[in-house]
């Protein structure tokens, strides 16, 4: 298995197999992370140019006059201000700064309803942004690409249910005491994963009822309900979101069709023949968020996922990816898995990796 991250991509060009086409690992790393999206693009610049001109601009006399508010600073850019003012409306984080850290604040008796609200409401406009303008333009690209290439398939998506393994720390030696700590958490639900996939991959156990975002959405199953081609490779996707906010349908379909139009774009340059585009089936966890699951409730949902997966899809390529606070994720599952199930994840790709600085 090759470890893809930030520091290790300049010297990794072992090709990646994904269904019939072959891409280097800087080809493959620099689509996955969304290199040519315009958002992307659009932050990385209002971040340069904002440091370079609060740097350049501070003076002694500026480090003690009154701070400018976002609009009124004289030496911010247009595009930095209007970026500044609509995120904060989008997402209130700033509202974060209230919200109490322990668990008994969101469970038990002692549970406070102001701050059970305010964080489900900054979940829930995270969730929308990620959704609507993420989420959704990305899945009506891929749908669009799968019409294209084969009038006859289309874009489904839907959530199956996992056992989730509440000891399943203690049972890999991962952790002496995790079989008590697990008792103190809710574990009797499954853990739900959001399958994103052509119709054309699945052989059975489906049936679509409606109309989703950008997709055909599916009744919810379990996982050894659903029959996949076992020739088509699973990317197993953790969400980002530091741990407490994001969920499983967020930016990622875009990578994904980023990564398929790439790969078009370059068999039709060299002369080859394309018939279709390679078909890719995306398995996002929806784990436990803190602070009302702490450590190890992600933990243990991203592992018995992950578990789940290898066992039930024997004979299939399993690739585990995971962006910002699931980038971490990525990383234990990854070194988790090669190590209880040698040699059947074929790579892990972390983006945006959270790292960790004790000063």
């Amino acid at each position: 298995m090759n470890v893809l991250n930030i520091t290790s991509i300049i010297n990794h060009t072992s090709p990646i197999r994904v269904g019939t086409m072959e891409l280097s690992s800087i080809e493959y790393f620099s689509n996955l992370s969304g290199q040519k999206c315009i958002f992307t693009i659009a932050a990385f610049a209002i971040g340069v140019v904002t440091l370079f001109s609060k740097y350049e601009s501070m003076t002694e006399e500026s480090k003690s006059s009154r701070p400018y508010s976002n609009l009124g600073h004289p030496k911010k850019f247009l595009l930095d201000k209007l970026a500044g003012f609509t995120f904060v409306r989008l997402i209130p984080l700033n509202m974060v700064t209230s919200l109490s850290h322990k668990v008994s604040s969101y469970k038990g008796p002692k549970a406070s309803e102001e701050d059970k609200s305010i964080l489900d409401f900054i979940r829930m406009r995270c969730s929308m942004v990620e959704m609507y303008a993420f989420h959704w333009p990305s899945c009506m690209l891929w749908n669009r690409m799968l019409r294209k290439s084969n009038d006859k398939d289309f874009l489904v998506g839907g959530t199956v249910m996992v056992a989730r393994n509440s000891n399943i720390l203690s049972d890999w030696g991962m952790q002496k005491n995790a079989s008590s700590i697990a008792k103190m958490m809710d574990d009797e639900c499954p853990v739900e994963v959001e399958i994103t996939c052509p119709m054309s991959v699945i052989q059975g156990g489906i049936t679509t009822k409606e109309k989703g975002f950008g997709y055909d959405k599916f009744k919810t199953c379990k996982l050894e309900d659903l029959n996949l081609l076992p020739a088509v490779p699973i990317i197993l996707y953790f969400h980002g979101g530091g741990f407490a906010l994001g969920g499983a349908r967020d930016v990622f379909p875009y990578f994904v069709q980023s990564l398929l139009s790439h790969q078009r774009k370059v068999n039709l340059k060299d002369g080859k023949t394309v018939t279709g585009i390679p078909s890719i089936i995306v398995a996002s966890v929806k784990y436990r968020l803190c602070p009302e699951n702490p450590f190890p409730a992600a933990a243990i949902d991203c592992l018995s996922a992950a578990k789940a997966f290898i066992e039930n899809f024997p004979e299939t390529d399993i690739h585990v990816c995971g962006f910002s606070a699931g980038g971490n994720m990525s990383t234990m599952v990854g070194f988790e898995c090669v190590r209880k199930f040698p040699g059947r994840l074929k790579r892990y790709v972390t983006i945006l990796r959270v790292m960790l600085y004790i000063l």
